[in-house]
C-alpha cells in the first residue's frame, strides 16, 4: 500500500453549538478512499440523529484536504442532500485552494454554504436555523 494516499477524518461535537457537528477532513479523498469517506459521512447522520432537540448541521472543515476527486464531491452533495431532508444544513468551512478550484471547474460553488472560518460556519449556521 506504499503508494496510497491517506485521508484523515475527524469528527468532533462543538462545545459551544450543541448540534453542531464538525468534521475536518486532511490528506487526499481519491477514488482509493471513497469508501472511508462516505462511512464517515454515514456515521455523522446516524450522530446528527441523536441530536434531537438541538438545532445544528454539519460542518466540513477543508483546510488541509489536498486532493479532492470528483466521486468525494459526489459524496459531499450526497450529504448534503441527506442532512435537507432532515432539515440539518451543511456548512463548508476553511475550503483549501484544491477544493475551491474542484468546486469551480464542475460549476458548484452555490451548491455548497462556504464560509472562510470554522468560526464564522459555527455562526452562519446558527443563523441558518
Amino acid at each position: 500500500m506504499g503508494g496510497e494516499l491517506e485521508l484523515v477524518i475527524q469528527q468532533e461535537r462543538s462545545a459551544d453549538f450543541p448540534g453542531h457537528l464538525v468534521l475536518r477532513l486532511a490528506g487526499h479523498a481519491t477514488p482509493s478512499n471513497h469508501a472511508l469517506l462516505v462511512d464517515a459521512f454515514h456515521h455523522a447522520i446516524e450522530s446528527i440523529k441523536v441530536f434531537t432537540g438541538a438545532d445544528g448541521g454539519v460542518i466540513l472543515n477543508l483546510a488541509d484536504l489536498s486532493t479532492a476527486s470528483s466521486s468525494s464531491v459526489g459524496a459531499m452533495l450526497t450529504l448534503s442532500r441527506d442532512l435537507r431532508k432532515m432539515g440539518r444544513p451543511l456548512a463548508l468551512a476553511e475550503v483549501s485552494t484544491v477544493f475551491n478550484q474542484v468546486l469551480d471547474l464542475l460549476r458548484l460553488q452555490e451548491a455548497f454554504t462556504i464560509f472562510d472560518t470554522e468560526a464564522d460556519a459555527h455562526a452562519g449556521l446558527a443563523k441558518i436555523l
